[in-house]
């Protein structure tokens, strides 16, 4: 009975002495904190980041981020990629303003770096990531093949994300360029093909394939 009383004594110490985002933490994950546990560290950082029981600060976030991506955490590693390029979250927010970053350097290099180490332990949004720069040539030289590969391997793991763009690949989808189109205009119907293969890193047009990546 001591024990329990000591317990229970123990965390209401805890909530009303704790910092707001730590008291947030306890009250909606139901678990004690640890400064020392990565999964524990990425959720007090979403808390910073969103503003969820304390105000916004994106450079705590960050701390916290780097702190859980540094013991191999790899959710933390694709969030801090997703904050070295200055990516909105989801929801709509004051991260559109450009001095909510301040502090936090836009470096395409190190958000790579980070998203190749969450890739590493087969984390989806990382894949999805790798592949959208492949296609568009962020931050390293364009490839579509090798975005087709990350996306694939993003629908592998039941990315949403992944299946939306293998359908596009598959169906030869928008994203064309003015030249790409010009070129479309003035060709025979087997050079249109050879654009568009091309265009999307040598997938053949296949609508079947397109079909059950879109449903």
């Amino acid at each position: 009975v001591f024990l329990s009383t000591l317990s229970l004594l123990t965390c209401v110490l805890l909530l009303v002495f704790a910092k707001a985002p730590l008291r947030f933490f306890i009250l909606t994950t139901n678990i004690k904190f640890n400064p020392h546990d990565s999964d524990s560290l990425c959720t007090l950082g979403k808390f910073y980041y969103k503003g969820e029981g304390t105000p916004r600060d994106i450079n705590k976030a960050f701390e916290c981020f780097q702190k859980a991506a540094d013991l191999d955490n790899a959710r933390a590693q694709y969030k801090l990629g997703n904050l070295y390029i200055h990516k909105r979250d989801m929801e709509k927010g004051p991260e559109t303003n450009p001095s909510f970053w301040t502090g936090i350097p836009l470096d395409y290099e190190k958000a790579i770096e980070y998203y190749y180490k969450a890739a590493e332990q087969k984390n989806p949004k990382a894949y999805c990531q790798l592949g959208f720069f492949n296609f568009k040539g962020i931050g390293m030289p364009m490839n579509r093949a090798k975005a087709f590969d990350w996306y694939n391997r993003a629908a592998a793991k039941g990315s949403a994300i992944g299946y939306l763009w293998l359908g596009r690949y598959y169906s030869h989808d928008a994203g064309l360029n003015e030249e790409t189109k010009e070129s479309l205009s003035l060709g025979s119907d087997n050079y249109k093909k050879h654009i568009l293969s091309n265009y999307w890193g040598g997938v053949e047009l296949d609508y079947k394939k397109a079909l059950k990546c879109y449903t």
